[in-house]
């Protein structure tokens, strides 16, 4: 499926994981985002393939891996709306691992205009 400006939810998935990486100050390489994303090395390797071409990461293989200013606001963008829909779902009732869960589906399904709308109507509350 295909979000924001023709991303797919893959795609948004790992800039996610490698913003959060580059925020806790944490080397980005091929292992790591096959083993916290549980997915296979060389699918990790054809999608860094993927986001070099788009020049969303700066990449070499067996190297580092770095976000480009590109890649980084779409990551922060992603993560940030996962942690706003993690403490709305938190505020009504439901628990850690399930809030989590559905936040991660949910941020990328909603658009950036429903989340400013949802926020506004947080802040009047």
């Amino acid at each position: 499926m295909k979000h924001g400006r023709g991303r797919s939810q893959n795609l948004e998935e790992y800039l996610e994981e490698m913003y959060r990486l580059e925020k806790d100050k944490e080397n980005i390489t091929t292992k790591g985002l096959a083993k916290s994303l549980r997915i296979k090395m060389p699918s990790v390797s054809e999608m860094l393939s993927k986001m070099g071409n788009m020049k969303l990461i700066e990449y070499e293989a067996r190297g580092e891996i770095r976000l480009t200013k590109k890649g980084r606001m779409i990551g922060k963008r992603v993560y940030g709306k996962f942690i706003r829909i993690r403490g709305l779902l938190m505020d009504i009732g439901m628990k850690g691992k399930d809030a989590e869960r559905e936040a991660c589906i949910l941020e990328h399904a909603i658009s950036e205009k429903l989340m400013k709308l949802i926020e506004r109507r947080i802040a009047k509350e």
